[in-house]
């Protein structure tokens, strides 16, 4: 079997493409459950069949690309050049573009004061949870000591009510 005629490529080239299966039937003017049954090998992937749904997948493959701008550029306040060179941008998209860049500049720049405000919270946070903790240590050692020191108390109060028993 050449790839394609494969069922399991088709499947995975059309999600590649971003396509849904009613998306390349409506690209190619077929049915979605034809497609379906073509992905579950119901149908044999073949012919004009197999040309139409390729063809519509390279498509929107292509189309895709187009649409994909590298996320670094998007950091860039300027333009690169291939950019310019798409012959499809007008001033007014330059300019969205970089009032979106420079937004996006001030978003970070908030985030990265708000995070060092969480750190320092965070670190005022620990300092006050290892304070209570030294707390709670003491009480407990407090807390045994005076357990242990009513224990003794009540042992010598049976101990001298024993003795008494005996002078008796």
């Amino acid at each position: 079997m050449n790839w394609f005629e494969d069922p399991a490529e088709l499947l995975k080239r059309r999600r590649q493409a971003g396509l849904s299966q009613a998306q390349l039937a409506e690209r190619t003017g077929r049915s979605r459950s034809l497609i379906r049954d073509v992905e579950l090998r119901k149908i044999k992937l073949q012919g004009n069949l197999a040309h139409d749904l390729w063809k519509a997948i390279a498509h929107a493959d292509v189309e895709q690309k187009k649409r994909m701008i590298p996320l670094a550029s998007l950091l860039n306040p300027n333009p690169p050049d291939w950019y310019g060179r798409a012959g499809n941008t007008s001033s007014e998209a330059e300019d969205l573009l970089r009032r979106i860049v420079a937004e996006s500049k001030n978003l970070i720049a908030i985030q990265e004061e708000l995070i060092a405000e969480l750190r320092k919270g965070a670190e005022q946070d620990a300092s006050k949870i290892t304070s209570l903790n030294e707390r709670v240590q003491i009480l407990q050692d407090l807390l045994a000591v005076e357990t242990e020191g009513a224990l003794a108390q009540s042992k010598a109060e049976e101990l001298r009510g024993k003795l008494a028993k005996t002078l008796e």
